[in-house]
């Protein structure tokens, strides 16, 4: 019954969009009562987080096989190219939600954009531990970029085949990307490419959390990601969006210079975007954030 409901506000949502949903109406749409369906999901926001949970554990469960050690670069992108295929195969299946995603730009509710979060940063590494392995120990260092290289491409393509309607097939896919990160990777190789990021050893980050450190600058920085996530899924004026990017450009200047940057300044940057209504809660944490641990 909840893959039923999840499976009628999914359609709803592709073809009204979220908020011009009722939970009504997707009752309706599954053929249940509205009583019925509220005893699976306490409310639409509910039922939103659990589609996109349902979306993004799909991809999340389609990277996990096994990275089998292998010398030779050509045997680990065979395995390589079946995790890409597996992974493609979910906007493939669910053309539905990217739709959705595409339509209405639905991620300004805190809650709902914190959770898309958490879970894209799990999705995120261990895409960077599949490219660490792809490209071998001598290539680690290249990593962070090959993600976010991998990320456009699979999106951009996931768009065009299915937003657009054209056709392509899931392997030849499969074997045109493989075949560009291939070429990356060997521009690296050769030194005719040079990183924009720096490596970065997700291991140190467990350690941090089991010995409970609290990196504050690091939750800003955090923070500040959520901002612009919202940012990119909210209605603007270009007169507001050009005020709130800048500031939050800026505020993510200031925290990366050493010991966090001026305080002051990024509390009066934080003050130009909470006139948003829709990033006045993040505004809020990060302020309580700063007052709480360095205003004392």
């Amino acid at each position: 019954m909840r893959k039923r409901i999840l499976t009628a506000a999914l359609t709803l949502f592709a073809q009204k969009g979220y908020y011009a949903s009722s939970v009504q109406e997707i009752a309706n749409c599954a053929e249940i009562s509205r009583s019925t369906l509220y005893s699976y999901f306490t409310s639409k926001k509910h039922i939103l987080i659990s589609v996109y949970q349902f979306y993004l554990d799909s991809l999340y469960e389609r990277l996990q096989l096994e990275l089998i050690e292998h010398s030779e670069f050509e045997q680990r992108l065979h395995i390589f190219k079946k995790i890409l295929r597996n992974y493609l195969s979910v906007p493939f299946e669910h053309e539905e939600f990217l739709i959705m995603q595409m339509n209405e730009q639905n991620i300004n509710d805190p809650e709902v954009a914190n959770y898309v979060i958490e879970k894209r940063n799990q999705i995120y590494k261990r895409l960077v531990e599949i490219l660490q392995y792809l490209g071998g120990k001598e290539l680690n260092y290249c990593s962070l970029d090959m993600v976010i290289i991998l990320n456009s491409i699979v999106e951009e393509y996931s768009t065009v085949a299915i937003y657009d309607r054209k056709d392509l097939e899931l392997d030849d896919l499969v074997e045109y990307i493989s075949q560009i990160i291939t070429c990356i990777y060997k521009g690296f190789t050769s030194n005719q490419i040079v990183p924009l990021l720096e490596a970065y050893d997700f291991s140190e980050e467990r350690e941090n959390e089991n010995e409970n450190e609290i990196d504050v600058c690091s939750v800003l920085k955090r923070k500040v990601e959520d901002l612009e996530l919202i940012i990119k899924n909210i209605q603007l004026s270009r007169e507001e969006f050009v005020e709130v990017s800048t500031s939050v450009k800026l505020i993510r200047k200031e925290l990366e210079k050493s010991q966090g940057g001026d305080l002051i300044i990024i509390l009066g940057l934080l003050r130009n975007i909470q006139q948003i209504k829709d990033l006045r809660y993040t505004v809020d944490v990060c302020t309580s954030i700063i007052q709480q641990n360095y205003l004392k």
